[in-house]
């Protein structure tokens, strides 16, 4: 059984299931002859509200809104070893690129979101760049290659999609849009790479913004008559 309540959960490629409680993080394995998790590695005393792991299972990104902090772990046979971490104030959510080399923080009391490039080779991390201030962001996405950041801002009725293109650096502001509702859910990237996807759970629809590389945001088309989404996964097959 889990051991504390889990606020965030990821699957590396070999199977381990990566639990973060906000206390700990936790490693687990899927027992299929038994349908029950077994304990798999170490559990780190660790702060923690929202974990992604890279796409070769070694390393997890994570961010603590209580320790105002995020940091990078190593996944070393059965421990979790820090190797890097670094305070951001009111940092509250993240989101990492495709090709695993951009890391997005997300700090919705400080009005701003930072870019971090990430070596996936060996877990380095640069330093954290800001952006112009932003009201409010509760989440964003980064595109694949990390042309184009998204940062949603919730603070008040409409919700705002606000867009940011990575410079040497800084970040510069290129856009923001809103279609007049209040956004509920995350935010993911369509599995074509040509739109983010946004539940609006008291709007029973899913709305997808349509962002271009150089920044650019626009309002894309609804799925309409859904009932209460709080969440959206595209499957290829």
């Amino acid at each position: 059984a889990l051991s504390g309540t889990p606020s965030s959960i990821a699957v590396s490629p070999q199977g381990l299931i990566h639990v973060c409680t906000g206390s700990s993080i936790q490693g687990y394995r899927l027992n299929e002859a038994t349908n029950t998790l077994a304990y798999a590695m170490n559990s780190t005393s660790s702060l923690c509200s929202e974990l992604r792991v890279s796409a070769d299972g070694r390393f997890l990104i994570m961010v603590s809104v209580s320790a105002a902090a995020w940091g990078v772990f190593e996944i070393v046979g059965t421990d979790y070893i820090l190797r890097s971490a670094t305070a951001i104030s009111g940092a509250s959510s993240l989101a990492f690129s495709e090709d695993n080399r951009h890391i997005v923080v997300v700090s919705r009391s400080g009005n701003a979101v930072y870019r971090i490039r990430f070596n996936p080779a060996n877990g380095a991390t640069s330093l954290p760049i800001a952006s112009p201030s932003i009201s409010a962001p509760a989440r964003a996405a980064v595109s694949p290659q990390g042309e184009v950041i998204l940062a949603l801002s919730e603070s008040g009725s409409p919700s705002l999609l606000s867009a940011l293109i990575p410079l040497a650096s800084s970040l510069q502001l290129t856009a923001q849009v809103s279609d007049g509702a209040v956004a509920q859910g995350t935010m993911v990237w369509t599995p074509d790479n040509a739109y983010a996807a946004v539940p609006q759970f008291g709007h029973s629809r899913i709305r997808f913004y349509v962002y271009g590389p150089n920044g650019e945001a626009g309002l894309g088309d609804e799925m309409v008559s859904l009932q209460s989404p709080l969440a959206v996964e595209f499957v290829v097959f």
